[in-house]
């Protein structure tokens, strides 16, 4: 999910070089990558409620950059689910052709891969959704 935002609403010199390194990385192995940014998120269909809530959320520092985090799910839910990765996440032994994309793993329910930071997550498109809105629901909660 390309935060675009820094100067002048764009994206900083470092991090296009570094989607590209990304973007080569998937394309190599096989897959066909793709950068999802805000207009994706703007596609889910309450998106406009989503933001509300949003402002709900306790964001200690850099809210931009933690409601972004949030964002890239209805993104994925948006863009009907599938796999998603950080930028910083690369396929060192995943080839596409290793991977079954007519049906996605674990009966297409929200995986993720990583245990702490989600580097590499894949579901179904209402599974996306589900995992997006239990977690702006989840951050909601902990305020109280």
């Amino acid at each position: 999910f390309a935060v675009q935002g820094g100067q002048n609403g764009t994206i900083s010199q470092q991090d296009m070089e570094t989607l590209a390194v990304w973007k080569h990385a998937w394309s190599k192995a096989g897959w066909k990558p793709r950068v999802l940014n805000i207009d994706h998120a703007q596609q889910y269909p309450r998106y406009d409620e989503t933001i509300v809530r949003l402002k709900d959320v306790p964001m200690p520092e850099n809210d931009d950059y933690n409601r972004f985090c949030y964002l890239r799910h209805f993104a994925m839910a948006a863009v009907g689910g599938g796999w998603m990765s950080d930028y910083d996440t690369v396929p060192i032994n995943m080839t596409a052709n290793a991977v079954d994309f007519a049906d996605l793993p674990n009966d297409a329910k929200f995986t993720t891969y990583e245990s702490y930071i989600p580097g590499l997550l894949v579901g179904s498109a209402e599974e996306w959704e589900r995992i997006a809105e239990s977690l702006v629901q989840e951050g909601i909660d902990s305020k109280e």
